[in-house]
Order: C-alpha cells, then sequence, then structure tokens
C-alpha cells in the first residue's frame, strides 16, 4: 500500500470513530431537564413558581453531575442531580433553595394566619421538616412581635403561634392616679404588671382612698394597641 492509500485508510477509520462516538452518545436538552429538577426537586418543597434554568444541552455520561439555577420572586439558587443511565434518567436531586423557601414559608404563615403580615425570619433558617424559626411580623391588633413558625412537612407548610406584644401599665398607672387625685389627692392606683396590647382588651386596676382606706376596683379598656384607654366602670 502507498502512503496516499495508507493515508486515505487512517483518516477513514478515524472518520468512523468520531461517527461511531457521536452515534454512541446521547444528549438531553434544557427543558427536559428543566421539568424533571421542578417536579422532582422543587415541588417537594412546595416550591412551584420558580423559573428553572438548565444548560441548553448536555451530554449524558452516567454518574455525572448535571446544574440548574433557580429564582423565585427575587430569590436565587440552584439544584443538581446525577445521571443514572445513558438514557437520561436523574437522581440524587439536591435543592440549594433556602433562601426561596423560608421566602414561602414566610408566605404560608401570613396566608395561614388571618391578619398577620410583614412576616421576616433570620437570614440563618435552615427550612426542614420539623424545624422551628423564630421570626418576626406585624401581629394583627398588637404591632410587631415574635411570630413563631414550625414547619410542619417537607412541602414547607407551616404552624403559627404568635407572641402579642405585653403593654406595660406604669404610664397608664400614672396618668389614671392623675385623674383620681383631682378628687382624691392621695389615692393610689394599682394596676397589673403588664397586660397584652390587644385593641378591645379589657383589665382592671385597683384605686384606693389613703383618708378612709376604701378601694374600688376600675375596668378599663384599650382604645388600640400602644395602650391608649377609655373607662368602661
Amino acid at each position: 500500500m502507498n502512503n496516499l492509500a495508507r493515508c486515505a485508510a487512517i483518516a477513514a477509520a478515524a472518520l468512523s470513530a468520531v461517527l461511531l462516538a457521536a452515534c454512541g452518545s446521547t444528549k438531553v436538552t434544557g427543558p427536559g431537564l428543566e421539568a424533571k429538577m421542578k417536579s422532582e426537586a422543587l415541588a417537594p418543597k412546595g416550591i412551584t413558581n420558580a423559573s428553572v434554568k438548565c444548560p441548553a444541552e448536555t451530554e449524558v455520561k452516567v454518574g455525572a453531575t448535571v446544574e440548574c439555577s433557580v429564582t423565585a420572586d427575587g430569590k436565587k439558587g440552584n439544584v443538581t442531580a446525577k445521571f443514572a443511565d445513558e438514557e437520561g434518567a436523574l437522581k440524587d436531586y439536591n435543592a440549594n433553595v433556602d433562601d426561596i423557601q423560608v421566602a414561602l414559608i414566610e408566605d404560608n404563615a401570613e396566608e395561614t394566619t388571618p391578619g398577620l403580615s410583614k412576616v421576616k425570619c433570620p437570614s440563618s433558617t435552615k427550612p426542614k421538616k420539623g424545624g422551628t424559626y423564630f421570626c418576626i411580623g406585624n401581629i394583627p391588633e398588637s404591632g410587631f412581635g415574635v411570630v413563631t413558625i414550625t414547619q410542619t412537612s417537607e412541602d414547607s407548610s407551616v404552624r403559627v403561634r404568635l407572641q402579642k406584644r405585653k403593654l406595660k401599665t406604669r404610664n397608664i398607672e400614672n396618668n389614671i392616679a392623675k385623674t383620681v387625685r383631682k378628687r382624691f389627692p392621695n389615692a393610689q392606683v394599682e394596676c397589673p404588671a403588664n397586660v397584652t396590647s390587644q385593641k378591645g382588651s379589657t383589665f382592671t386596676c385597683t384605686v384606693t382612698n389613703p383618708a378612709n382606706g376604701r378601694s374600688a376596683k376600675i375596668k378599663f379598656r384599650q382604645k388600640d394597641s400602644e395602650g391608649n384607654f377609655d373607662v368602661v366602670q
């Protein structure tokens, strides 16, 4: 075989190898990967409105990892998985979407608790089933206070407990005493140490006239969450 024929044979063999390799490889497209990531990695966490972006085309290699970006309501994360077989099936999903899931938990807390708004959990919150998070929020008729959120399932469902503000009554005692002492100069007023700060709630104070030792209980009703009040009786 002359040199020209030998070169042609080598080139043909190399071309065949390339073509066979190409025929033997499998590639998956972005939309297919994105759909799998949404249904298998994000939906179980309750995340259904996220935008997922995967590589436009990925060659399948068993055991290789593919990574996609995740965005929802301005929060970002990523999700990864490994190719399970040569057909492009995926396994070992891992969603790194804490910020997105925390925002969902905050939304769920507001949706399941009438009047609760502006819930914000610490940036260090790590979502997990059974986790308890101490957040803050605008509590109805009490103002901002502690909102204790327990994540009851992987899908970000929650149970909420509100810690309404306690209103210290010393200032109220002073204001009541000023009014009472206009008639009874040395009257003493004693109210509970603190009461729940909530519009419409009532509390009772004791007014004592030291001149004769007589006392009377007077009930007050809160007009607002700041502690302004009306006399009930």
